[in-house]
């Protein structure tokens, strides 16, 4: 009986296969136990598995075994119950528990504890299409592919098998190791473990947090980019820009356009047009209208130069800019070559033809510093080396330039504002004098060894000559002739932050 049962299932088979050379029928090789009732079971060929094994089709270069079967030959299609095994060459196996397989259109769906392998990739669903004629598997219930050392999950999926990618959309997770990934919508490569990102994405680890709406990410080597609203918190800094690349092996993040970091511990905001972040080194660089704002007493210090350089770690930041240094605060403003702070001793040194504009006053020299006091912030002191110059202009009655010189500066500052300062060594000033009228006395100059000077609200109230001083009140009309070494630079000096930020543009240019 046996025996005839199997002739009969090639007789069968043979006749679908002679039906049209171009139709590609489903084949039965093995069929169990073979039952055909058409009062119960219309157009069908019922087979059930046996003692010998699972029911097993053909089609296509794709072997079928299941449990059970219902084989419509006229439509070429079946219907595949318990234990599915779908394998197609040696490289994809598709396990459920329900299948319906169409010869035609070589459609599969597959239902109930869906199980797809193919390479080194695995995807658990609960309802799958899987097209065999364009090698894609899609699903939009909800499932999860396991790749390598990541756990994506998404409620809309397709798998592309020629070009071994997924398409993943709605609520796209993946767990890593490493990192968790949350992403409107991704399309990954199973082969280089890449990741394409659109709409809000995040990627978060213990060291970093990465945001952006449109980027790239390889989730092997933890490297990418983001080209929209992109941000990422990394090393106690945010850093914003319109393009972020980021590789969390070689602890560097690089942004370019439209760049803003921020560092909240020490209380600092830079701007730019392209910034690098070493992690490892605790540096960071940056160009293009680079600016950075740090907070002091109730305000701000904006340091500009070509390149910015920020190193060191926590509360030890060290601050270089240049070439074309310049920074302003609220009625204090400077240029050099180049500027470096040191936080750890509050120090800003300006180096190369330097220059600070108080209210109404230049000072220049070949090398000069200014300090912070601890409490609040504050410019607290001042101290200048080599033809320490400084240049008043004449306020009352707008005659020229009150002038000072010596080899050594010093001064100090209250509410951000020249207090006192003290010339040293071979000084000399020349001194616009005045009665309480106003009128014009005279033009002063003098020559001796130290001059203290005091300041109110930023203007010389007083002139102290300490060591052997030798000098003449002039008439106006035989004023002397300027110090050696005078030079206005008025023309350098900014007095608000719209034209600090509009000289840096013209720099730039």
């Amino acid at each position: 009986m046996k025996n005839a049962v199997t002739f009969a299932l090639l007789l069968f088979s043979l006749g679908l296969l002679s039906q049209t050379e171009e139709r590609a029928v489903i084949e039965v090789l093995y069929g169990g136990r073979f039952l055909k009732d058409e009062s119960q079971f219309p157009g069908a060929s019922v087979f059930k598995r046996d003692d010998q094994g699972q029911v097993h089709f053909r089609h296509k270069g794709a072997d079928l075994y299941c449990d059970g079967a219902y084989l419509y030959a006229k439509e070429n299609r079946l219907e595949a119950l318990g234990n599915i095994r779908m394998l197609q060459g040696d490289t994809l196996t598709l396990k459920s528990r329900k299948l319906f397989y169409n010869g035609d259109t070589r459609m599969a769906r597959a239902i109930d504890s869906v199980d797809l392998v193919n390479n080194d990739s695995r995807l658990l669903t609960n309802l799958l299409f899987f097209n065999r004629e364009k090698q894609e598997a899609y699903f939009n219930t909800g499932g999860t592919l396991y790749s390598e050392e990541n756990i994506l999950n998404s409620r809309v999926g397709t798998y592309d098998m020629n070009a071994k990618t997924y398409i993943f959309e709605e609520k796209v997770h993946i767990d890593n190791p490493d990192f968790v990934l949350d992403s409107d919508k991704l399309i990954f490569d199973t082969t280089t473990q890449e990741a394409y990102m659109s709409g809000a994405t995040t990627i978060v680890s213990p060291t970093y947090r990465f945001y952006f709406e449109q980027g790239q990410y390889n989730t092997d080597k933890e490297l990418g980019y983001g080209l929209k609203n992109t941000r990422i918190d990394y090393d106690n800094r945010t850093l914003y820009g319109d393009s972020v690349y980021f590789d969390n092996a070689r602890e560097y993040a690089s942004a370019t356009q439209n760049i803003k970091v921020i560092d909240s511990l020490n209380a600092s905001v830079l701007k730019a047009q392209y910034v690098e972040l070493f992690k490892a080194k605790d540096s960071m660089r940056a160009t293009g209208e680079a600016i950075v704002a740090r907070e002091l007493d109730r305000d701000s210090l904006y340091v500009h130069g070509t390149y910015l350089f920020v190193t060191g770690k926590e509360q030890e930041r060290d601050l270089l800019a240049f070439p074309n240094a310049r920074f302003y605060k609220e009625g204090l403003s400077g240029a050099s070559d180049s500027l470096r702070y040191t936080q750890k001793t509050g120090i800003t040194e300006l180096l190369g033809d330097p220059v600070l504009w108080n209210v109404k006053n230049q000072l220049t020299g070949d090398y000069m510093y200014f300090t912070y006091s601890k409490g609040n912030k504050a410019i607290d002191s001042l101290h200048v080396e080599g033809n320490a110059f400084m240049v008043a202009e004449d306020s009352i009655g707008e005659l020229g330039y009150n002038q000072a010189k010596g080899a050594l500066l010093d001064g100090n500052f209250i509410d951000n504002k020249l207090h006192a300062m003290l010339l040293k060594k071979n000084t000399e000033v020349i001194y616009y004098m005045y009665d309480d009228t106003p009128a014009l006395i005279g033009v002063n100059k003098t020559v001796c060894s130290e001059i203290k000077i005091q300041f109110a609200d930023g203007s010389i109230s007083d002139i102290t000559f300490m060591v052997n001083p030798s000098g003449e009140i002039y008439p106006y009309a035989l004023f002397p002739e300027e110090l050696e070494g005078f030079r206005w630079r008025g023309s350098e000096r900014v007095d608000s932050l719209e034209e600090f930020i509009s000289r840096i543009k013209r720099l730039k240019k």
